[in-house]
């Protein structure tokens, strides 16, 4: 499984996914991410990796507010996870999924664990920065946040299964 995150936030939580995938005994789980990746630019790529391999890719990407949110629809069909946490299905490929936070994941997610990360300008400003880890490590161990974290672990380990399922 290749895990794609499209900012810092986003990859802390594809570690924490991670951890979590490995206790479930998923193995072989490599995460992707690059200070230059953006959601648009991932949007670009990530047909072309999922070509590359058999195995299973999983972006983890913000919608976006406005008009940006065009890119993710076309190339996604999103079902909720919970609240504004989507689950987004390739349109294209079987082996691509999308972990989507509506609109991004400050908003989507840990705005509503702690209200602060959204008025403070200074956790603002650490959770775009690459010390977001930091701030992010205690707020992706609260209860609300695993619930959502463990809901998207079996879904992944069914997808996964699924996709081994179908490989020659």
């Amino acid at each position: 499984m290749m895990i794609v995150a499209e900012c810092y936030a986003n990859a802390c939580f594809a570690e924490e996914l991670k951890k979590l995938l490995d206790k479930e005994g998923v193995q072989h789980i490599e995460i992707k991410h690059k200070s230059t990746m953006g959601r648009d630019r991932i949007l670009r790529d990530l047909i072309r990796i999922a070509k590359m391999t058999s195995n299973l890719v999983v972006a983890v990407i913000d919608y976006e507010k406005g008009v940006a949110r065009v890119y993710v629809e076309k190339q996604f069909r999103a079902l909720k996870i919970n609240g504004d946490v989507l689950l987004g299905i390739s349109k294209q490929r079987e082996n691509l999924i999308a972990i989507i936070f509506d609109p991004n994941i400050e908003e989507g997610l840990l705005c509503r664990v702690d209200q602060t990360l959204c008025r403070d300008i200074h956790y603002y400003r650490e959770i775009k920065s690459n010390r977001a880890c930091n701030v992010l490590e205690k707020y992706l161990k609260e209860v609300p946040i695993q619930k959502i974290l463990y809901t998207i672990v079996n879904k992944l380990i069914s997808l996964v299964s699924e996709n081994q399922s179908n490989t020659p």
